[in-house]
Formats: structure tokens, sequence, C-alpha cells
């Protein structure tokens, strides 16, 4: 949990006005609001989330013993509001944003900003009277978020991406490229084919080889036991066997997306991965892995035994998409995350309307997550150039300010020259609340300028022998190292059309 100083405060001032602007180009116009973080129990016990999102989630009582969280996200709460509020297809389509803080219990805080337990983030959740339409929205969205990410200048890629506790059938990534990411991303090399996957949800073509060995199985060794789900007392767990080529591990996310019993509640199921020995088709144990299945999903599994990809996908295999490219590998640091839901909140929580017809009809959503102190850790860390480089480069429309004045020398001469040109170019169009003058006077200008780069000034302006010399200050442009020597009325021009 963190303090946000006065620059830090800029930029994230900065980024919610940006991201202000994206969610109003959305078709419909995003229109913003603002939730409560205390979240009482009820709604999320509809969704059945209480019980599913597991430790992550801050609970707490109040006095009389009522059961509340923090809130990680407001599904529940905004599906609530558009159900207390829109009865008629003629208040469709809606868009609803907010920017605030949310909240998880995360079990391994890390990296600062980029995964702690309390967080700024965006989220939005659009309504619509049919499928297509929300699908015409998730798409408009979609467009916003590729237009943010570009105008910021940071490295960032779209990924199919798995829904997880949100829930939905489409799921998209935004991913700012980063050494230090978390997220191991797989992208093909075809520029033509653009498949690009979070390695979670990534497929390649290796379990479709169809050779010995190369398909990915389950056996379910006690089928009675899996279609009842509730095991006699003393009866055993009963084993997922599953056989992956050489060196691959078993991805769970896909297990369980193609395969999980019947019966609303949870189960552990022991995963075992097996792997090919020396050509043949044998198998033995390579690893044990307990996982918490929320099951949901009817397979046919007459026979024991069903064909799944499972396998987690790596850099060099062909790519399932275009079977001509090959995979290449990269790591990602994750920003935005879009899900169309359909009806699964709606429909339990009662967003219905009516329609054209007259007829009562369920509202399909979606909804549109970015993190925003992400967002200003990712911009950090996608411009660091190494562990002997301790400076900021921010892209230069967050910074917290676009110029900082500052002299080099001590002389009243240079602290008035200083001052008058930090007041004119506070003056310009271009630059108003964006310029800040360094007055510590009797400070080394070395010390005043690590500084100005450590906290990541795009343009410096210094004013010292030269000024003396010839009337000409020192403009630096900070991410580039470009110098120009130039007048104080030559140094207003240069940001003219900027």
């Amino acid at each position: 949990v963190y303090n946000y100083l006065p620059l830090a405060v800029r930029v994230l001032d900065k980024l919610e006005h940006l991201i202000d602007g994206a969610m109003k180009s959305v078709e419909p116009m995003g229109q913003k609001v603002s939730m409560p973080l205390l979240l009482g129990r009820e709604s999320w016990d509809k969704t059945s989330r209480w019980q599913t999102t597991g430790e992550e989630l801050f609970r707490l009582q109040d006095r009389h013993g009522s059961d509340y969280c923090l809130g990680p996200t407001h599904e529940e709460v905004v599906t609530e509001l558009v159900a207390q509020n829109v009865f008629s297809y003629k208040d469709l389509p809606l868009c609803l944003y907010q920017v605030g803080r949310k909240y998880r219990d995360e079990r391994r805080p890390r990296y600062g900003l980029m995964r702690s337990r309390e967080f700024i983030m965006k989220d939005m959740y659009s309504f619509d009277t049919t499928e297509e339409g929300a699908a015409r929205t998730y798409q408009s969205v979609r467009q916003a978020y590729h237009q943010f990410f570009t105008s910021l200048g940071l490295p960032f890629t779209e990924v199919k991406a798995d829904t997880g506790n949100i829930g939905g059938n489409l799921s998209h990534e935004f991913q700012i490229l980063a050494a230090v990411g978390e997220d191991d991303l797989l992208t093909c090399d075809n520029d033509k084919c653009g498949y690009a996957a979070n390695v979670e949800a990534a497929v390649s073509s290796l379990s479709h080889a169809g050779e010995a060995g190369e398909y990915a199985y389950f056996e379910a060794t006690d089928i009675e036991w899996l279609s009842g789900c509730v095991p006699e007392e003393g009866r055993p767990m009963p084993m997922v066997r599953v056989l992956v080529p050489q060196g691959r591990a078993v991805n769970p996310i896909k297990l369980l997306k193609e395969w999980a019993p019947t019966v609303d509640g949870q189960c552990m199921f022991r995963v075992s991965a097996m792997a090919p020995v020396d050509g043949t088709d044998r198998a033995v144990d390579t690893a044990d892995t307990i996982i918490d299945v929320s099951l949901r999903k009817v397979v046919d599994i007459d026979e024991g035994v069903r064909v799944l990809d499972v396998a987690t996908s790596a850099p060099g295999d062909r790519c399932n998409a275009c079977e001509t490219g090959v995979l290449v590998g990269s790591k990602g640091i994750e920003v935005g995350h879009i899900f169309y839901l359909g009806s699964k909140y709606s429909s339990t929580l009662g967003a219905t309307f009516t329609d054209s017809n007259g007829r009562p009809a369920v509202a399909q959503m979606g909804c549109y997550g970015m993190g925003v102190s992400r967002i200003f850790a990712a911009a950090v860390e996608a411009n660091h150039l190494g562990d002997n480089d301790d400076r900021i480069r921010w892209p230069e429309s967050i910074a917290p300010y676009r110029v900082v004045v500052l002299t080099a020398g001590k002389q009243k001469n240079l602290r008035e020259a200083a001052t008058a040109l930090a007041d004119r170019l506070s003056q310009h169009p271009q630059l108003r609340g964006e310029v800040v003058l360094d007055d510590r006077w009797k400070d080394s200008p070395g010390m005043k300028m690590k500084e100005a780069l450590l906290w990541g000034a795009p343009n410096m302006i210094v004013v010292g022998r030269q000024f003396v010399q010839d009337g000409t200050v020192e403009v630096e442009r900070t991410l580039t190292g470009e110098k120009t020597y130039c007048t104080p009325d030559e140094a207003l021009h240069l940001f003219d059309e900027e």
C-alpha cells in the first residue's frame, strides 16, 4: 500500500485525463460514475463470487455482524445499478466507467506498484440490447484501447487471454512489453498472421501433430465418482492423467476449460503430468499439483478418455492460426483486460428491459479494465535501459512536468533570466501548468540536472555560461539527448507545434 507524492499524482492525473478522452470516444460514449469501495455480501452471494473468489478478497464485518468486502471489481454493483434504473430498450446501449481504488489481498505483492494490495484502476461496463450490439461495443472499446496505448508511445501488444474469475467467453489483454514483465506472451513471427496470446491461453500446432506421444489426454480412473462428484466416505480422490510431450508442462487453465464435472460447487483434483519415455507411449509422473476446480461444464466421458489440448505452448512451436509462422516469446506487463460477459451477471442480478416488441429481455454485458497505477509503473519499466540506468523516461504526455528550467551558476543575472524564462514559458498555450523552475540557486548545476533526469523531465533548459557569453540557453530533449542553443525567444518557439 503506497503513498503517492506530488510528482506521482501529476502523472496519475494525466493518465486519468487521457483515459477519460479514450472512454468518451467509445460508441456509446462512456459516462463517468463513482461506485462504493465497501461492498455488501448479498449481491456477491447471488453471483457465487463470495464463495469462488477465494482468499484474495478482503472481507470484513460491520458492528452488526454483516459481511462486506473491499471492492476488487464492480460487476455486481454496476449491474444492480442498471437494474434499478434502466427499464426500456430506449435507454440502451449504455457504458458506465469509473477510475478509483481497488483492493486485492495478494499473496505475494511485488515490484512496487506492479502488484500491490491497493491499486488504481479504470473499470467500464457496457450494457446492450443484443449480442450483436454488445459485440460492436466490445470492438469499439477495443479500438479505444489501441488508440490510448498508441498515444502513450510505449511498446504494447494485444493478446488473447483467459477470462478467469470475471467470466464470459471472449477476452483480450493489453500488455506493455518489458523485460521485468510477469506474463509470458507468444506471438506469431508471420507479419500477415497477427496471432498473439498469453501463454495461459495460447494454442500451437504441437498438440495437433498426430504423432505418437504428442497428444494430450486425460484418463478418468473413476467415472462414476466424477459424475456424482460427491464421493462416499473413504473413497479416494480420482486421478486425472494427462499425457504431454517430453519437457512440457500441463496448462491447468486449458485443462479446466476443456474438462470439468457437471455438479455445481467445487472439488479438488490432483493433476499428474505425464511424459513420453524413449519415444514410446509409456509414461512416468513428472509433477503433482493440486488444482481447485470450479465445476461448470458437461463433457462426454463415456469411454473414459478424451483427446485434449492441454500442453503449455512454448516459443518455437508452429503457429496454429496460420500453420506457417513460428511462435516467439516475450515478456509483458498486463495493463488492460477486456471481457465480453453476455448475460452472466445481468440474468442473475435482474438487469432486464422491455424490448421494442414489449417483451422482457436480458441486457448483454461487457467489462473493460485498465490498471492506472500499473501503467504508471510499466511506463517506467518499458523505457528502462538496464541495471546501470537510474533515469525515468516518461512519455512526454504523462511526464510530471514537460519542462524544467534551472541555472548553472549562482549569479544574480542568471537567476533573473531563468525566472523570467520560466514565467514566459508558463504562458505558452502548449505549456500552461507544465513548467517547473528549480530555484535552489545555491545548489550545484550537476545535482539539479541529475535530479531532473531522475524524475523524468522530458525537456531541460539550462541558463548558464553560454547565456553570460552570448545570451543563449541550452535546451536538451532528454529522451534523445539532442541539445539546442538558442535565445530565450527562440526557446519559446520550440514548443509551438507540440
